[in-house]
């Protein structure tokens, strides 16, 4: 069995859009903050990681909308984590509604890098294996980006405080965001994006400057954030079912 971890909260006014919905962005930050709790629960705090000289780095990420929870609206959460598989740790993190209706939900793949190399761990920690051992089985969702060839809008960006976080860098719910800030209003008015994927490359440090390009049709969007010598980030929203 996964490592299984359950949170219960209602959605605040705060984290939600001017049509009463919890945006994609307040979710993610929602379903980070499960996995730390997880995680912080066993012993896998800030100490841990200086200890051993290790931090986990988020690198693709997809997230499947059914229905935004409302403002205010009791929500169930559950996450659950496996073991390594080629070097990637995967967890899947749901929504439900108080009948047990799925709202949302995202499925994340991280690495634990050495912070003292920067480079990829490619054999659990011992420590970990008491947690994290069970093999990935589950209905992993589709990663495959969707390419695009050509990006027919851009805008200068800055990794401002507002947008960081405690690692000094954008943090990976801003992207989220950012691309919405993208769209034109009557677009999200009908409703958030059936299909949300995230590939992170390269992180972006507070207080440097980017530039976020995108493609937008009807059905999709597709986007690049870059520091100007290499990509950071991809993304991609899909608006049909």
């Amino acid at each position: 069995m996964p490592l299984t971890y359950q949170q219960e909260f209602n959605a605040s006014y705060f984290e939600c859009d001017p049509w009463d919905r919890m945006t994609p962005g307040a979710a993610l930050r929602r379903i980070q903050e499960i996995a730390t709790d997880q995680c912080e629960g066993l012993g896998i705090d800030p100490p841990f990681y200086a200890r051993t000289h290790t931090a986990f780095v988020l690198s693709r990420m997809s997230l499947i909308t059914h229905e935004m929870p409302r403002a205010k609206q009791p929500v169930q959460m559950e996450t659950r984590a496996w073991g390594m598989r080629r070097a990637v740790y995967h967890r899947v993190t749901s929504m439900y509604d108080t009948g047990g209706r799925l709202l949302c939900e995202a499925d994340t793949r991280w690495v634990l890098i050495d912070t003292e190399t920067r480079r990829i761990l490619r054999r659990p920690l011992p420590e970990f294996l008491e947690f994290f051992s069970e093999d990935p089985v589950y209905d992993e969702h589709p990663m495959q980006l969707p390419k695009c060839a050509d990006y027919a809008q851009s805008a200068g960006m800055q990794a401002r405080l507002s947008l960081c976080d405690r690692n000094g860098h954008l943090n990976n719910t801003r992207y989220a965001d950012l691309m919405l800030d993208c769209l034109p209003a009557e677009k999200l008015e009908a409703g958030p994006p059936k299909r949300m994927l995230f590939y992170y490359h390269n992180e972006i440090p507070q207080g440097s400057d980017f530039e976020l390009r995108w493609n937008l049709s009807d059905r999709c969007a597709n986007f690049v954030a870059t520091d100007g010598k290499s990509k950071n980030f991809e993304g991609f929203l899909g608006f049909d079912d």
